[in-house]
């Protein structure tokens, strides 16, 4: 009956010191890996947005806007728009329309001319808010 205490004892005992070691690895191998993770050189921390369309994600995308030059109007404000601008005032003069934009995740603030329905300029502008 002693033996199979005894037994039972050291069974119990080599279990207990598995589980421990076994947390205990574990342990060491999560602390690794956070380690590689966060202090790898190579790692950029906008990696895990790479697979995201930039234009839609990076709240600091300063976008030049000259390639909408040209364009029909109704064109280049469906762009500006899908580039998250947001249309501030219109004015009309001499034939010509104004258009002041506004980028609130680049702070950007843009005035587009459109003349016969085409985009004619676009410079930067200080009337947004």
């Amino acid at each position: 009956m002693k033996n199979k205490i005894k037994l039972l004892g050291l069974l119990l005992v080599a279990f207990l010191f598995s589980i421990n070691s076994y947390g205990q690895s574990k342990e060491k191998h999560n602390k690794k890996k956070d380690k590689e993770y966060y202090n790898n050189d190579n790692y950029n921390y906008n990696n895990n947005y790479d697979r995201y369309s930039k234009d839609r994600y990076d709240n600091r995308k300063n976008y030049n806007n000259q390639d909408l030059v040209g364009r029909s109007a109704l064109n280049a404000y469906s762009t500006l728009r899908n580039r998250n601008f947001y249309e501030q005032k219109t004015h009309q003069q001499g034939g010509n329309t104004y258009k002041v934009w506004y980028n609130r995740n680049s702070r950007q603030c843009i005035k587009t001319t459109s003349r016969d329905r085409r985009i004619t300029s676009i410079v930067p502008s200080t009337h947004c808010r």
